[in-house]
């Protein structure tokens, strides 16, 4: 897949461009704080509609506007064009329109254009928070299984559902607990299903991941990557999560709100069988990230049978030498990508180290809300 052209309307810090792409590489030079992460967010926004940052749609809206636009112009390995157009008002849902006919469900299309970004915030998924984690499995399943993502989304609405009983439980009344056996019902299908596809993405993922880490560090290390779920027995999921469900009646009564599930489930990453988030340098945890984004390149691969476009976000800054080399050379495997860098750094050694000629990028130039091709 190949975007050949991007234009934005008041989106973040752009008035209204419309900028077209190199098939392979795309250099993207500025200072900090012109417009560089932005373009990046706005390329990946048309991949999965929502900011790689988590912001609001009100926030990515430019200063004093009401609203914003985003086009994109691909191409596929089959040489068809496609267009996605999304916009959003205030007061108003986001409007997808695929080859000019708006779409109804929004979520027929994540995917359509499937990205990978990486970026400072990246680091969160080995670092951060469980929900770091969640969030790049389910970003990373969606945009290869649309049944995962129709199921994704019913679970949480589920998940909503059973929390507004939990909250309005009061001791003694059972009637509330007898209303939420059809949700309970509806959590365990959903659940299990979630589950289940995770479980077999893990085991992709994290083959790749060991294979990654070994290259990079020489083979001192070896990294494992393991679901971790609140479902005691992932041999028999969908009776033990029932199960679980029972034990955890009287905590989620007191604590009103639904404690088993995959929405409490998390992902481990063990060094030589060490925790990661415990024991892991920064340099180890940058190992990782890469490792997991190369995983990521290739699950979505073989699951789309296309490329996806990579979003490295300020590369130069965010990883060493070694790590850069690394990486650069995955991406000869693959199509289009774009690197933002600071205007002070040169990348030309590195670039040529990994093989590549600079000529062979289109490099641009971003200052205030503007881009230009230098």
């Amino acid at each position: 897949m190949l975007l050949q052209k991007l234009s934005l309307k008041n989106f973040r810090n752009y008035e209204d461009i419309t900028v077209e792409f190199n098939r392979g590489g795309n250099l993207l030079f500025g200072d900090n704080g012109e417009g560089k992460t932005n373009f990046l967010e706005s390329i990946y926004y048309l991949s999965v509609f929502r900011s790689f940052k988590k912001s609001s749609s009100s926030e990515i809206a430019r200063w004093e506007t009401d609203g914003f636009h985003v086009s994109g112009f691909f191409e596929t390995g089959s040489a068809i064009k496609r267009s996605i157009d999304v916009s959003w008002k205030i007061g108003q849902k986001k409007r997808v329109f695929f080859e000019g006919e708006r779409i109804p469900k929004i979520s027929g299309l994540i995917g359509m254009f499937p990205a990978v970004i990486m970026s400072p915030e990246s680091q969160e998924i080995s670092q951060g928070l469980p929900r770091e984690r969640r969030r790049f499995l389910d970003i990373c399943i969606s945009m290869v299984d649309s049944e995962y993502l129709q199921n994704l989304m019913a679970y949480k609405r589920v998940i909503r559902q059973r929390n507004k009983f939990l909250l309005l439980y009061v001791p003694g009344r059972q009637k509330y607990l007898a209303a939420l056996e059809p949700w309970d019902i509806k959590l365990v299908q959903h659940g299990t299903f979630l589950i289940k596809r995770r479980l077999e993405a893990i085991d992709k993922l994290s083959a790749a991941c060991r294979e990654m880490y070994a290259e990079i560090s020489g083979g001192r290390e070896e990294l494992t990557v393991e679901y971790q779920s609140t479902i005691p027995d992932l041999n028999r999921i969908e009776e033990s999560f029932r199960t679980q469900l029972m034990c955890s009646r009287d905590d989620e009564k007191r604590r009103k709100t639904t404690l088993t599930g995959p929405h409490r489930d998390d992902i481990k990453f063990c060094l030589n069988g060490y925790d990661a988030r415990k024991f892991a340098s920064q340099g180890q945890h940058k190992t990782i990230l890469l490792a997991l984004k190369s995983a990521e390149l290739k699950y979505i691969s073989e699951h789309k049978d296309i490329q996806p476009v990579i979003l490295l976000d300020d590369l130069f800054a965010l990883l060493d030498r070694t790590r850069i080399l690394a990486f650069l050379n995955i991406l000869r495997s693959y199509g289009q990508f774009f690197i933002t860098a600071n205007s002070e750094i040169k990348p030309e050694t590195l670039l040529s180290q990994a093989g590549f000629q600079v000529s062979e990028f289109s490099q641009y130039f971003v200052k205030g809300g503007q881009i230009k091709k230098n």
